[in-house]
């Protein structure tokens, strides 16, 4: 059995970075219940906080290396490369739809801070 490591990592990532997301988008919906105590206060500008490490974080860019160091690894090996090389091209697209689903749901109950 080949090592797959790089293959595995850059699989995990964009699994991680949808979960923080996720995660961000159940903080912004406890704050819309909580949003007019001083817990709500806090929890929105944690929020703020988190949306924009979120927006900061350079997951696309080290996952997009990940994807093609993987993508030449599986062609100096003779592996098929298909359906990575497809990956490689729509991983991207899962970033960016995930920060968007997280920041319109961060906008949309919070008003922007």
């Amino acid at each position: 059995m080949k090592n797959k490591k790089l293959e595995i990592v850059s699989l995990i990532l964009p699994c991680v970075y949808g979960i923080l997301c996720m995660v961000d988008i159940v903080l912004c919906l406890v704050y819309r219940s909580n949003y007019d105590s001083s817990i709500g206060r806090v929890l929105a500008y944690f929020v703020l906080d988190f949306t924009g490490i979120l927006f900061v974080l350079p997951a696309m860019p080290i996952g997009l290396v990940l994807n093609i160091c993987a993508l030449r690894k599986r062609r100096l090996e003779g592996m098929p490369d298909k359906g990575w090389m497809i990956w490689t091209i729509l991983s991207p697209i899962v970033y960016i739809v995930c920060f968007l689903t997280a920041g319109v749901v961060f906008v949309a109950t919070t008003g922007g801070v």
